[in-house]
This record gives structure tokens, sequence and C-alpha cells, in this order.
């Protein structure tokens, strides 16, 4: 079941990839910006606020929300995380700033498995090894970030297959370094 939950995750990821911009308050009106900050580390969280504003309106979830970096390279990685998920995707891509937003198109994945060391009925006990993952092409995913007008939040993004909206914050000190250092450990990932 856990499987599937992280399969069916990614392949939202992949499959229904649409942007959209939706003018709503006048706090979170999209703005003609493109402050794209490279290197850092965003979180992104699933919310109900259509304004992208309120940090009340995150909808609490294991599986809701993720990360993603904008490499200098031109390069976007973006992980999409499930609590019970026996693997990780990265979901990879190029993108292009413009004004106001960023518009990204994902062409690969890469996919590694994790550790079982608490499973029960698992014989293999090896702890994770990023490096064994595999790098594989996959459909062509569309995904535009929309430049936000709030104080806590800088981009929003959403799906339009499952309604779900998402809203992007630069992540903090321990999340961007446990980000870079995960990907700088991944032979196939690090000179993105």
């Amino acid at each position: 079941m856990k499987y599937f939950c992280a399969l069916l995750c990614s392949c939202l990821l992949v499959f229904c990839g649409c942007g959209t911009t939706e003018p709503n308050s006048t706090t979170g009106t999209p703005v003609q910006d493109s402050s794209l900050v490279l290197n850092q580390v965003y979180s992104f969280y699933a919310t109900t606020d259509k304004a992208y504003c309120s940090a009340d309106s995150i909808i609490p979830s294991d599986c809701a929300g993720g990360q993603i970096m904008f490499t200098p390279k031109g390069n976007v990685l973006m992980i999409y995380y499930c609590l019970g998920n026996d693997s990780d995707m990265y979901t990879i891509g190029t993108y292009k700033a413009d004004t106001g937003k960023i518009t990204c198109t994902f062409n690969r994945s890469y996919t590694f498995p994790l550790d079982c060391y608490d499973c029960e009925g698992v014989e293999d006990k090896e702890p994770a090894d990023p490096n064994k993952g595999v790098l594989k092409n996959i459909p062509v995913m569309e995904l535009t970030f929309s430049k936000l007008a709030c104080p806590n939040y800088d981009y929003h993004f959403s799906y339009a297959a499952d309604s779900e909206i998402y809203i992007l914050e630069k992540s903090n000190t321990l999340g961007t370094k446990e980000f870079k250092n995960a990907i700088a450990s991944m032979q196939k990932l690090s000179g993105l």
C-alpha cells in the first residue's frame, strides 16, 4: 500500500502537471517579478487558500509536499515526499525564468530504494545507497510557478487534474543543507 501511495504521488507529478495563475486576493495576486534565487531550496505544501498566503490553510498530510531547487546551470530538481515510501524519486528537468513566473519542463526521473531496517519480513537490511538509483526518461511534464506578493511564500503552482494548490517558500537552513547534501551524494545528479 505504501508503494502504491508513493507511485500515485509520483504519477501526479509526472502526468498531471499544469501550471495556472489564479489572481485572487490583493495579497496573493501573482506579481511581475523574476526574483528567483538560484541554488536555493524551496519547500512546497498543498493549501486550500486560493489567495496563497495563509499558513493556516496548509493541508496537514504525510503526502502533500516536497522540495525543489533551481540550479545555476538551468536545471530543476523536485522531490515529492510521502511518509512510508519505499523509494525516493527526484523529478528532473530544465526551467526558464520569465517575468513573474518560472516554467519548468520535466523529462527525467531518478529513483532509488530506501532502507528498510524496521520492515518485517525483509531480508535485505542493507542501508540505502542513493547511487544505486535508476535515471530514466519520463513523459514530458510542464509546470509553471507564478510569483506571489506574500510575506511568507514566494511562488504557487497547481495541478489541473487534482485541483490541488501548492505554495513555495524558501527552505530553512537545515532543510536546504540536507537537500543539497543528498543531491551532492548522488553521482548522477551532483553535476546538475
